[in-house]
């Protein structure tokens, strides 16, 4: 058995209504609920038991009948389930989806709620805390910052890489985006890399584009350093300058013929850039009469000056460009609110599915029975039943019919209702003359097929299984 005995209670005598102290019996986790015992000890040592009538709050119960004797900061006891009973079983699957309720509730405060939040933990404490709106999360929408990983990022970033975007997943980048951010079309936007510093509108209708920073889209004029728009820069935000280098100088002269060589040519002076290659004039005075040519000659080569690579940087050091896209909200390592949101949205989905399927005793009493369309000559004789239901996570087939085609489809199972795995049983009554046994089948796809049995004749169909989830 499970009881609950927190807290105190007083009553008066010869009324029925009994106060609490410390007591959270409104509470569905706790499990209190009419119809329940109480029991309370009077001043000879006896233990006195009512029914609940009802539960008014936290703090307040009536009972059937009125208080015996009065009672002042008593201790007390509530019978709350008797356990391994479908009264227990309905019980606290009742009080599990009223906790989860209650959390998913604190959680759509916590999440769009202003200033402090009161929300109730699970053992009744009452915790104020700071809805996301009034906490200053440090980084505005649409805000760029690098990041030093491309494999975790963080949730509500993307990578600046030029990507295409749903509106209807990002809604609130969208709208800050039409607000006044610099956006050109698609096509402007792959045709001229000048200008993937930019958004883009997309299709015009359901997407968007995020600028490319780090050099990712095909084209580019690679990863991008983040300046501002005065003096020497491009001057139009969203806009990609691409490489440049200040002048480099260099000069070389003092041309003429060589000391004590008629024939040959020197340059004297090299200076910066410039440097000499070969030789100076001819060697040897083989050719007197010719002009003095010399093979030296002159090269430029800036890595005499600068160090060269295939584009100019400064020191740097590699990292990934992000930009926030929705409100992130990341407190000091401690929870995720983003990625919880996203759990906390499946837990939802989940419990939804949960509470339309039939799990307590009224649910299996009063889940209706669904009649199908029979096919394939099949029908229903009058006064019996023909039907399928789902609960308590089976699916029951119960069905009397005749007049079909030989091994022949039945019926088919809607999405929801289909077997985990395929299924073949004996039909409840039937006639077969092939010697093997009439028996039903049910696959995947939900076909409810005879085999076995002869044409027309009457089988009876009693078979249950696991259904198989439909996933979105």
């Amino acid at each position: 058995m499970a009881w609950y005995r927190s807290g105190t209670v007083t009553s008066e005598a010869a009324q029925n209504i009994v106060t609490g102290t410390g007591t959270q019996w409104a509470n569905n986790v706790m499990g209190v609920a009419p119809g329940m015992a109480l029991f309370i000890p009077d001043s000879a040592g006896n233990t006195l038991i009512y029914e609940i009538l009802a539960v008014d709050s936290n703090t307040q119960i009536r009972i059937n009948g009125n208080i015996k004797e009065s009672v002042a900061d008593s201790s007390y006891a509530i019978m709350t389930t008797v356990s391994n009973s479908y009264s227990a079983l309905a019980r606290e699957t009742s009080a599990q989806l009223a906790m989860y309720q209650q959390l998913l509730q604190s959680w759509q405060q916590i999440l769009t709620g202003t200033g402090d939040v009161t929300i109730i933990a699970p053992d009744g404490t009452e915790v104020v805390i700071p809805s996301f709106n009034s906490v200053d999360r440090g980084e505005y929408l649409l805000s760029v910052k690098w990041h030093m990983s491309r494999t975790y990022i963080p949730e509500g970033w993307a990578p600046a890489d030029g990507i295409i975007l749903d509106r209807a997943l990002w809604p609130d980048a969208w709208d800050a985006i039409q607000v006044g951010y610099s956006r050109v079309t698609d096509e402007s936007w792959i045709r001229d890399p000048i200008l993937r510093g930019c958004f883009s509108i997309g299709n015009g209708s359901t997407t968007f584009r995020i600028p490319d920073l780090n050099g990712k889209s095909e084209g580019s004029l690679g990863a991008a350093f983040l300046r501002g728009d005065g003096k020497n820069s491009f001057g139009e935000i969203g806009r990609i300058q691409g490489d440049a280098i200040r002048n480099i100088t260099g000069d070389f002269g003092s041309l003429g013929g060589q000391i004590n060589n008629a024939y040959g040519i020197v340059i004297g002076s090299k200076n910066g850039v410039f440097v000499g290659h070969g030789e100076n004039g001819r060697p040897t005075s083989a050719n007197i009469g010719q002009p003095a040519l010399g093979s030296e000659f002159v090269a430029f080569d800036a890595s005499r000056v600068v160090p060269t690579a295939a584009d100019n940087r400064p020191v740097n050091a590699t990292g990934c460009y992000i930009i926030k896209l929705a409100g992130s909200a990341l407190n000091e390592g401690q929870i995720n609110a983003l990625e919880l949101a996203t759990q906390i949205t499946q837990l939802a989905s989940r419990t939804t599915s949960l509470e339309s399927d039939s799990i307590t005793t009224s649910k299996v009493i009063n889940t209706p029975w669904i009649s199908p369309t029979l096919i394939n000559g099949w029908v229903k004789p009058a006064s019996r039943r023909c039907a399928y239901r789902k609960v308590l996570g089976l699916v029951f087939v119960e069905m009397t019919v005749n007049s079909g085609a030989y091994d022949s489809t039945v019926f088919t199972l809607p999405p929801g209702y289909r077997p985990a795995m395929e299924t073949n049983s004996f039909v409840a009554f039937g006639q077969g003359s092939s010697g093997i046994s009439p028996r039903v089948y049910v696959d995947l796809n939900g076909n409810v097929i005879s085999r076995n049995s002869d044409a027309n004749a009457t089988i009876g169909i009693e078979v249950s299984f696991c259904f198989s989830p439909v996933m979105a």
